[in-house]
């Protein structure tokens, strides 16, 4: 998305606090925060299998394209990551669990020297069990900020052809941190992440599992929408109480010219520029196209959410930072 001699000057400077690989190890040397490009969507029906079967062909794509930079892959047996070119969890499409709605359905694999490592080569997804008819699955992925010559991924195009597919409840993309898969060492890493989410506001904090559950009941005791980003993905369940996808698209038109709609059978996605923007807080510079997003699209963002990450000792990222992490574009 980026070549390192065109970052602008809040990128240069967010990366020049990770190593080359853009990321930050602990003292033995794994990868516990990496930088990347990330993208998360939200579904209903998670235990259907027509729904699934969505979810398990766009994962086995994303391996197959992948492969080079994919270290481990999630067993759907014991749940452990396997290294990757022995796994069992390469091809999702053949799970046993796919069929059977008394089981939940997981997919995981991830570019990490170690198998709990963080990597923006990740997808993971989740779809539970037919338990509540209300909760959502998830699919979360993410590609490097700066791509190699073989490993080009147009995200807009790829959450585009997902959107059409999947249909998501809601959904959003852009520049991300990535921690490790394991939460006793992610969570030492908790006050650094609030620290750099305080400084970069475009800068997406994802806790898949807990939002699921928010996104669904989050304002009002009914779901929403997260927030904004570069691409925002949104079901016209929500756009309708705006007055419909084709009344919020002629708005945003309105707004501003910069923004670029892409319309899908039961939804919008909207991309917000050419690239992603991060902004930088210490110079009070904000990404304009997602101030005005966010702004607009208030009336139907959640507005309740528990901690982020483990609410374990100092709780950076407690419910009253949630909430205003959740909000933070919309005085500005």
């Amino acid at each position: 998305m980026f070549e390192r001699n065109e970052m602008p000057e809040e990128m240069s400077k967010l990366l020049a606090m990770f190593d080359d690989d853009l990321t930050a190890r602990n003292p033995g040397g794994e990868a516990m925060l990496a930088v990347g490009l990330l993208a998360a969507v939200y579904f209903a029906e998670p235990w259907r299998r027509e729904v699934r079967e969505i979810v398990a062909q766009f994962a086995e794509d994303y391996i197959t394209r992948w492969a080079s930079e994919l270290c481990w892959a999630l067993n759907p047996q014991s749940l452990s990551m396997d290294p990757f070119v022995a796994a069992e969890g390469v091809k999702p499409t053949t799970f046993s669990s796919l069929a059977d709605e008394d089981d939940a359905f997981s997919i995981a694999a991830s570019g990490a020297s170690d198998p709990y490592g963080a990597s923006a080569v990740h997808i993971g997804a989740f779809a539970p069990a037919l338990v509540r008819r209300d909760e959502l699955g998830f699919i979360r992925f993410g590609c490097p900020l700066v791509p190699s010559a073989r490993s080009r991924f147009h995200l807009p195009d790829v959450l585009l052809e997902l959107c059409k597919k999947l249909r998501p409840v809601s959904g959003y993309a852009g520049m991300g941190m990535f921690t490790s898969l394991d939460s006793a060492s992610s969570q030492r890493w908790e006050g650094p992440l609030y620290e750099l989410a305080q400084r970069f506001p475009g800068l997406e904090m994802e806790y898949s599992i807990s939002h699921s559950i928010y996104l669904a009941e989050g304002r009002d005791g009914k779901g929403g929408i997260k927030g904004v980003n570069w691409l925002t993905a949104i079901s016209d369940v929500w756009l309708d109480e705006l007055g419909g996808a084709a009344a919020v698209a002629a708005d945003l038109r309105d707004l501003d010219p910069r923004y670029i709609l892409h319309r899908y059978d039961g939804g919008l996605l909207i991309q917000a520029g050419d690239r992603p923007a991060l902004g930088d807080t210490e110079r009070d510079a904000w990404p304009d196209l997602y101030v005005k997003l966010a702004r607009y699209l208030k009336p139907i963002r959640i507005t309740r959410h528990s901690a982020f990450g483990s609410g374990g000792r100092g709780w950076a990222f407690g419910p009253q930072e949630v909430r205003a992490w959740l909000a933070r574009f919309d005085d500005r």
